[in-house]
């Protein structure tokens, strides 16, 4: 399946979302199903199987994911079985997240960093960009190992870069231009 499928079926549920006016609350119960299924690789595979009937893996669609608000993400969750594409699934959810964001005036960033950063500094980060930019700021952490300490973030191809390798690099141009470009 393509990357332009995917967007297709992720705009198909953002249309859905915007019609019922709760792209927010679509947004937080794809989150819920995607964590569900995240957490239960087994369940992608029934729900991807060919040699189970529709109306089996929808009776089970309907009593794992029956109780959420979003009222055609139930639905949405039947037809990605019906057409064979559920193991897909994040890269659906992934495409419709992004443009929920879009839609709600969210920033997505990435947020590189030597180790990986543990919730609490990074939601103390996006605290203080969401500040900064006056937008609410979600980032995903990614390890690089070249930045030998500190951190890099990339938002709407802007960096902000407080990375060792950076300080040292200014460092350098600094004492270049002091000593004359000797």
């Amino acid at each position: 399946m393509n990357k332009d499928r995917y967007a297709n079926y992720a705009q198909a549920l953002l249309s859905f979302a915007k019609e019922e006016n709760d792209v927010q609350g679509y947004k937080n119960d794809v989150l819920y199903v995607s964590n569900v299924l995240d957490e239960n690789k087994e369940l992608v595979e029934f729900l991807s199987s060919m040699s189970v009937s529709e109306t089996g893996i929808n009776s089970v669609i309907d009593s794992v994911f029956g109780n959420l608000k979003s009222k055609h993400l139930c639905s949405f969750l039947k037809l990605l079985s019906a057409k064979h594409i559920s193991r897909h699934y994040d890269k659906i959810f992934s495409a419709f997240i992004s443009l929920s964001n879009a839609e709600l005036g969210v920033k997505e960033g990435i947020i590189y960093s030597v180790d990986e950063m543990s919730s609490d500094d990074i939601k103390k980060i996006e605290e203080s960009l969401s500040k900064r930019l006056e937008s609410k700021v979600y980032l995903e952490n990614r390890i690089d190992h070249d930045l030998i300490g500190g951190y890099k973030i990339s938002i709407d191809g802007k960096v902000y870069d407080s990375s060792v390798v950076s300080k040292l690099n200014r460092l350098k141009a600094v004492l270049y231009k002091t000593e004359g470009g000797k």
